[in-house]
């Protein structure tokens, strides 16, 4: 068989050694044609190993790859559903103000009518009595009118009496609302606290029937109305502006489902004593301003804020313990009481919270206030000239000049 020179291509015999021609050494075995040896051929096979191994190396790293990428897709997705899911529910959850609203707020009255003496609007389940026509000085709300629940009492800031010619409004245990203003007194005629402008009306109008299931009272819903005794119903979470401003009210319960007082909530009433519990956050801006009857006040742990003018001018009132939640005591805050000594709780501070006001002394300042060794309102003493005494331990009993 005959083999050929790998240098010059020329044949040569199969037994020849070297090259006839070039002298170049001869392969003991030669491919036929003449280009590829058996070393090249060796080695072609161990490149396309190689080529092959990294092939499927990349292959692997590639799916791999793949299936993390895949996973981690998968958790970010189910992540961000978890993210939404939690923001749907928060925002689902119903705060104090979407709480804090009219029965029918929002709707459109289906029509306006009249059944005996009583004015009301319709809604698609239920009724608001609007107004009184008639002449009895006790007033009993029906619970049904025109074969609907009647669910809501005022709804247009006017009072639904004449409380100059009613004695008594009974409200049926259907009612959920009572409107803003629905029984403001509408009388001219006022005690003889005459310093006061706007002291209590004088006469006797009362509401009845006042339940458990009420969960809103809007402002100056009892402006003027004569109360013993008040038990604020447990499903109304807000105490709305001024809606026992003038009144004749003695005593209050207030639950601890209240959560906010807001202003001149018993501004210029007859109010003689009050218990808030700690689940009230703030007293609001002149919350018992003027109460001139005002005598106890029990300040429950937990409130945190005192507003501005909250017990301002209430001229009988001689002691009130501060629970050591508090953290703000507003300007004027006790201003114009009887309050000679008070302790001040540890991290309290003076506070403005209404901007339509100048900033202000909370207390007198011949009041002497018991404030703990280089507190706030320790500092606020000493360069506000008050007298005070120090506690070292900062108990009500320890203090020292």
């Amino acid at each position: 068989m005959a083999k050929y020179c790998t240098k010059c291509g020329s044949q040569c015999a199969d037994q020849a050694t070297y090259c006839p021609r070039c002298g170049a050494m001869l392969p003991q075995r030669a491919v036929e044609g003449g280009t590829v040896s058996h070393k090249k051929r060796n080695h072609t096979w161990i490149v396309g190993l190689v080529a092959g191994v990294s092939v499927l190396v990349i292959v692997l790293v590639s799916g791999l790859a793949m299936l993390m990428y895949s996973k981690w897709k998968d958790n970010s997705t189910n992540s961000d559903k978890n993210i939404l899911t939690n923001q749907s529910a928060d925002e689902g959850d119903p705060g104090v103000d979407d709480l804090n609203i009219p029965y029918f707020e929002g709707q459109t009255a289906i029509s306006r009518g009249q059944e005996g003496d009583f004015e009301y609007e319709e809604y698609e389940d239920g009724i608001c009595v609007i107004a009184y026509t008639g002449s009895d000085k006790r007033v009993e709300i029906p619970d049904t009118i025109q074969n609907k629940k009647v669910l809501q009492v005022g709804n247009n800031g006017e009072s639904v009496v004449d409380t100059h010619k009613v004695d008594c409004v009974v409200l049926p245990s259907t009612v959920k609302s009572i409107g803003g203003a629905a029984f403001k007194n509408t009388s001219d005629v006022m005690t003889g606290l005459s310093e006061h402008p706007y002291a209590p009306y004088n006469d006797n109008f009362t509401v009845e029937g006042i339940v458990d299931g009420i969960t809103y009272i809007g402002e100056e819903a009892f402006r003027g109305c004569n109360f013993n005794q008040f038990v604020w119903p447990s499903g109304t979470m807000v105490m709305n502006r001024w809606v026992f401003e003038s009144a004749n009210i003695t005593t209050i319960i207030i639950p601890d489902t209240v959560v906010q007082m807001e202003e001149g909530v018993f501004k210029y009433s007859s109010l003689q004593e009050v218990s808030i519990p700690g689940s009230v956050s703030s007293v609001g801006d002149e919350c018992f301003r003027d109460c001139l009857k005002l005598t106890k006040v029990e300040l429950q742990e937990g409130i945190k804020n005192l507003c501005d003018h909250a017990f301002f001018e209430t001229e009988m009132l001689e002691n009130v313990s501060l629970p050591d939640s508090i953290e703000l005591i507003g300007s004027s805050c006790f201003v114009g009481s009887q309050i000679t000594e008070i302790r001040i709780p540890k991290y309290a501070e003076a506070g403005h919270t209404r901007m339509d006001t100048v900033e202000s002394e909370p207390f007198d300042l011949d009041t002497t206030l018991i404030v703990a060794k280089d507190s706030p309102m320790h500092q606020y003493a000493s360069e506000n000239g008050y007298n005070f005494k120090t506690c070292l331990l900062y108990t009500s009993d320890a203090a020292d000049d």
